[in-house]
């Protein structure tokens, strides 16, 4: 016995993104022709699919299916609401307002301690006349000042996770 000439009526329903009940129905309505053993020719179906079928007839989505839809996406927004509330529980979440307030003082903090750079360069540069000289100790000053601030941040962002934690357990 030969093998099949062409492709299962669930191969071509895959193949064309639709269910193997389409692809039966469009047999049954002669929209489409299979080969004499049962299977489907897919470029002779395409072309019989596109001549024969009326697009003005073509059902869209049910209600039914809309609405499934809509309660996926619920159920999606509910499971993703109870994961933010647990990380707050456990402290992996910090409010958007306290988050706006705590860089808004590291920056104000950062940008008080760049605009004393000049006090605290000026000393060391006065009179110095190689430029050399002048922009490493200013590239040292800038260096520490970085160094300082990085340390700042982590001892301030260890205190608040500290804090959040504490209030946590109590």
């Amino acid at each position: 016995m030969a093998g099949k000439l062409g492709i299962s009526i669930r191969a071509y329903a895959k193949r064309r993104g639709i269910t193997h009940g389409a692809v039966q129905k469009a047999i049954e309505s002669h929209r489409i022709t299979p080969l004499p053993d049962g299977s489907i020719d897919p470029i002779t179906a395409d072309k019989e699919w596109e001549e024969n079928t009326d697009y003005s007839k073509v059902r869209t989505k049910s209600k039914a299916s809309d609405y499934a839809a809509a309660q996926i996406l619920k159920l999606k927004a509910e499971a993703t609401l109870a994961q933010i509330k647990v990380k707050k529980e456990i402290g992996a979440v910090i409010p958007t307002d306290e988050v706006i307030v705590f860089m808004r003082v590291l920056t104000t903090d950062l940008a008080n301690q760049f605009l004393s750079l000049g006090r605290m360069v000026a000393p060391r540069i006065i009179g110095e006349q190689d430029i050399t000289k002048i922009t490493r100790i200013i590239d040292e000053n800038i260096k520490n000042l970085i160094k300082d601030y990085k340390d700042d941040i982590s001892s301030r962002i260890q205190k608040a996770t500290t804090a959040i934690l504490d209030n946590e357990d109590t």
